[in-house]
């Protein structure tokens, strides 16, 4: 089970370095649905060109986009919660986890 996670966050990261890191097209591809795999690639290579993350997220299988964009809320929550512990700084965890993992 341990290694079906690492293995969907580290597909997870590899798209979302595709889709990010890709020279941005000169105009945004509007999202489409596949027809067949082969195409699904060439409009998720397009989709990630254009910087568009709903494009490429519409040419995911859902049980993976579900988990894609579950990967993604986290990371923007933990960013999220970096800069509020940076901005009032950090309160001391409460409960039955250590602080330690957090």
């Amino acid at each position: 089970m341990c290694s079906v996670k690492y293995f969907l966050g580290g597909i997870g990261m590899t798209l979302l370095v595709v889709a990010f890191t890709a020279p941005a097209a000169d105009k945004p591809v509007k999202p489409k649905k596949a027809e067949t795999p082969e195409q699904a690639i060439e409009l998720l290579a397009a989709a990630s060109r254009a910087k568009d993350l709903e494009a490429a997220l519409d040419q995911i299988a859902q049980p993976f986009h579900d988990i894609m964009r579950w990967y993604i809320l986290s990371e923007d929550a933990d960013v999220l919660l970096d800069a509020l512990d940076q901005k009032f700084g950090k309160e001391p965890r409460k409960g039955f986890r250590p602080a330690s993992a957090v």
